[in-house]
């Protein structure tokens, strides 16, 4: 779109992507989780535990966000009936996490794995392509050392593995292909 925008008594076209409220779309999924404490483990093997869990989450959306596709302002539609999941929600998600827990110390180390995940239905580099973020995992750790009874001292890593984010584009709105984008 184009809006006129005054400052400092120059005013200027300036052209902007926005997002209209669509036709709708749907979300539904489910989870399941497992978490538990080994106390029933010999010595300080008792303080073992696990949690985990799986989360499915089938998401659409149909789009029908604007875009400008050149200088005078001309606005396109994406097409009306593609579906897209809804943004930053990945279809598949998982959590396993070791956890290590007695008297004077706490352990825990995460991993954390997303599938594939839509971050905008609209690329500010290619106009009106969909952008995704593909399937990501990471390793965090944190311990907690309790020093007295009012002083803890706690070390955190997050992202060990040094995982990076991975973002591919569509070709066209219509064609699922995907192609490195960052």
């Amino acid at each position: 779109l184009v809006s006129s925008f005054t400052n400092n008594g120059v005013t200027r076209d300036v052209e902007f992507t926005t997002v209209q409220n669509g036709a709708g779309g749907t979300i539904k999924g489910v989870e399941i989780g497992y978490q538990q404490f080994y106390t029933f483990l010999p010595g300080p093997l008792s303080g073992l535990g696990f949690q985990g869990n799986y989360t499915y989450i089938d998401s659409n959306v149909i789009t029908t966000a604007a875009f400008p596709v050149n200088q005078a302002g001309g606005v396109v539609l994406l097409s009306p009936s593609l579906k897209l999941p809804l943004a930053n929600l990945s279809k598949h998600n998982l959590n396993l996490v070791g956890i290590y827990s007695k008297k004077w110390f706490e352990g825990r180390v995460a991993y954390v794995w997303r599938s594939r995940n839509l971050l905008t239905e609209v690329d500010s580099v290619t106009p009106g392509l969909p952008v995704f973020a593909e399937p990501y995992g990471q390793l965090d750790a944190s311990t907690v050392f309790t020093l007295t009874k009012f002083m803890k001292l706690g070390v955190q890593g997050v992202n060990l593995t040094n995982s990076i984010t991975r973002t591919t584009r569509t070709t066209t709105s219509t064609d699922p292909t995907a192609l490195p984008r960052g």
